[in-house]
């Protein structure tokens, strides 16, 4: 594992922990319908429906598990959930067992190198949120690569990404990337800059481009993060 990539493993486990006192008091309040509150954007929610019909969703990447039980509470039959985060596993596994999801998911930790060993065409659709923009570009296109591999011809694809950060809009803001466009925060790689245009150039040499989406997380004012639809 390189130096990036372990930095990134020990943000993001600190990011997704939850100590036992949080997991009690969601216990103690949750309601039913409380699913619906675990993805960060209705429009999120109301993407993961492309993959309603699915039989065997990976979710990459899949963080605190959001994804995973959206999906399967929106009728994607059986969901693959992994994360390089143990926490992350940990807060999906808590979610699934809260919401008697355990029967649909299938959630574990994994290292930096599992896609690359997976047998090829094992899941006909596909959830990446946040993931492939905070890498850095050879390991980004290296998951794309990877996940073409371990889908099924036309296997249906969700991918999230962040905003893009225009030229001028970084001189503004006084940002500095580097290595042309990596954006660092405290050490750890937060953003891998590209645009649409740049981002459809890498899908396209694997998969069909469905449509773009814009969406905002909550309290944000624009629509500025993406949501690309595609297919194999």
């Amino acid at each position: 594992m390189n130096d990036k990539n372990l930095k990134l493993q020990e943000f993001w486990n600190q990011v997704f922990l939850m100590d036992e006192n949080a997991k009690n008091e969601i216990k103690n309040s949750v309601k039913e319908d409380d699913w619906l509150n675990l993805s960060p954007s209705d429009k999120l929610t109301e993407a993961l429906k492309y993959l309603k019909d699915c039989e065997n969703v990976l979710d990459y990447g899949c963080g605190n598990g959001w994804a995973s039980i959206v999906a399967v509470k929106q009728g994607a039959k059986h969901v693959t959930a992994v994360d390089t985060s143990k926490n992350g596993i940990d807060a999906l596994q808590f979610f699934a067992n809260l919401f008697g999801l355990n029967n649909s998911l299938n959630a574990f930790p994994i290292d930096f190198d599992w896609l690359s060993n997976q047998k090829q065409d094992q899941y006909d659709g596909l959830v990446c949120s946040n993931v492939l923009d905070v890498v850095d570009e050879d390991t980004s296109n290296a998951i794309i690569k990877d996940l073409n591999k371990v889908l099924k011809e036309g296997s249906k694809i969700i991918i999230g990404l962040n905003y893009y950060i225009s030229a001028e809009r970084a001189k503004e803001k006084g940002i500095v990337f580097e290595n042309g466009n990596e954006l660092y925060v405290n050490g750890v790689l937060r953003l891998l800059n590209k645009s649409d245009e740049e981002w459809i150039k890498a899908f396209e040499k694997y998969f069909k481009l469905v449509k773009i989406d814009y969406f905002a997380w909550s309290g944000e004012e624009k629509e500025t993060r993406r949501l690309f639809y595609l297919q194999k």
